[in-house]
């Protein structure tokens, strides 16, 4: 994915930068990520208030290139969260709050609900439990999913005027689910592979 080659930069730059002038590592999946920080001046110009880690790093505000064009990471969560969740926050979390738990934490984020599934049809084909709002996390169908990738490529394999709505609507979100997948390994290459407690 795009975000994935020009993400990293900003974000190994911002760590950098907190490491060495803050001296105050990313939160641990164990560790209060809600914590106190010190107020810090840097080239980001840190507001000397009590802040989260997310808005300690102006998050929301980093410059990233999407579909063609230059966005702050904000309005991607949002845009990303509404195709999942067709909204763009959840009840309790903002999109951007989403997306920074998905990138730094993404072991947690998996257990959080955000794919939408409005044809019972596609519940009972992948086998799942039931639920009143229809709202499964990625370690719910990531599983079901992946038993049914025979049944996936047949569906790839049909000419789109033979597919019905059913598995129109499983392909799709299969595709959502592999999306979903390749965003919360984005930042791979500079997480923790173990934790070692």
């Amino acid at each position: 994915m795009t975000i994935k080659r020009y993400l990293i930069f900003y974000i190994i730059g911002l760590c950098t930068s907190s490491w060495v002038f803050a001296k105050e590592p990313l939160p641990t999946e164990t560790e209060d990520t809600t914590r106190k920080t010190s107020p810090v001046v840097t080239s980001f110009d840190i507001p000397s208030k009590k802040l989260s880690w997310r808005d300690n790093f102006h998050f929301s505000q980093i410059p990233i290139l999407h579909s063609g064009r230059v966005k702050p990471l904000g309005t991607f969560a949002r845009e990303y969260l509404l195709v999942l969740y067709e909204k763009p926050s959840l009840p309790d979390m903002s999109a951007e709050e989403w997306l920074a738990e998905t990138l730094f934490n993404p072991k947690a984020s998996s257990n959080i609900p955000v794919f939408k599934i409005r044809n019972p049809e596609i519940i009972d084909i992948l086998n799942i439990k039931k639920n009143k709002k229809n709202i499964y996390s990625f370690n719910e169908l990531s599983k079901p999913l992946d038993k049914a990738i025979d049944l996936l490529n047949k569906i790839k394999d049909k000419p789109e005027e033979e597919k019905d709505l059913s598995e129109k609507q499983l392909l799709n979100l299969y595709i959502k689910v592999l999306s979903y997948f390749q965003l919360k390994q984005s930042l791979s290459l500079i997480l923790p592979l173990f934790s070692m407690e």
